[in-house]
């Protein structure tokens, strides 16, 4: 009966893989294969975990302000009545249609990347 691979490490399959008779012993082999491949199957899932943490509490931060003050920006714009842009200065009555298409524009922006914000940092605290 030869050694159970099912409780080797990562690194301790891959020196039996390499220290291994591979003609004096197939089976083995076929074993150490199959282990290694059960845990680089699993690793992907753990690289994906890491990846977003690229994405930190500083940086959603940072977003749901930036989302605020651009929401805020659509609804001082809105108030105000002029909007400026390249600047020219939209107003209310002179091109109501590029001020309400640019406000909601920039509200909808608003909303969506503080939206992406708060999603993502509900996200993130379901997981940990």
């Amino acid at each position: 009966m030869g050694p159970d691979y099912s409780n080797y490490s990562k690194a301790e399959l891959e020196e039996a893989l390499s220290s291994i008779d591979k003609e004096r012993y197939p089976k083995r082999l076929g074993v150490i294969l199959y282990e290694l491949q059960k845990r680089n199957e699993l690793e992907p899932d753990t690289h994906k975990v890491n990846q977003g943490d690229e994405f930190g509490l500083g940086k959603q931060i940072f977003v749901c302000i930036g989302a605020t003050a651009i929401f805020v920006y659509g609804i001082y714009a809105l108030i105000n009545g002029a909007v400026q842009y390249k600047g020219s200065v939209y107003e209310r009555e002179t091109d109501p249609l590029f001020f309400y298409l640019f406000v909601g524009f920039v509200l909808g922006a608003g909303v969506y990347c503080f939206n992406y914000g708060i999603r993502y940092r509900i996200k993130r605290a379901k997981s940990t």
